[in-house]
């Protein structure tokens, strides 16, 4: 009961840092793209594979529409899977399915 216990909160504290540190991570994208965008020195093409160079290296994946790039991006959360173990017993089996089924990829857009 106590290994229960310890995972829900242990998993409520790493879900906490996870979101903290997401917000940051989404911020310093928005960031970066924006200050590539404003850079008068570089062509078009240029800035676009710069940006592309960037969220490549972050493990994004790619979709081109006409001339917008799509980033996506799919975080596993160590905290959810935890709390979800620790509340339900099962609850990282239902994590696990709604991660791979349900949840949403994060998504940045270029013009």
């Amino acid at each position: 009961m106590a290994v229960i216990l310890l995972l829900s909160i242990v998993g409520l504290i790493l879900y906490y840092f996870e979101r903290k540190n997401h917000f940051k991570r989404t911020k310093f994208a928005q960031e970066y793209i924006a200050s590539i965008k404003e850079n008068i020195d570089l062509k078009d093409e240029e800035k676009k594979e710069k940006i592309k160079e960037f969220f490549l290296a972050n493990g994004f994946n790619i979709i081109t529409i006409g001339k917008d790039l799509i980033f996506r991006k799919k975080d596993f959360s160590l905290g959810l899977f935890l709390f979800g173990s620790g509340i339900f017993l099962v609850g990282g089996l239902v994590y696990l399915l709604y991660y791979r089924y349900i949840q949403k990829e994060d998504e940045f857009k270029t013009d």
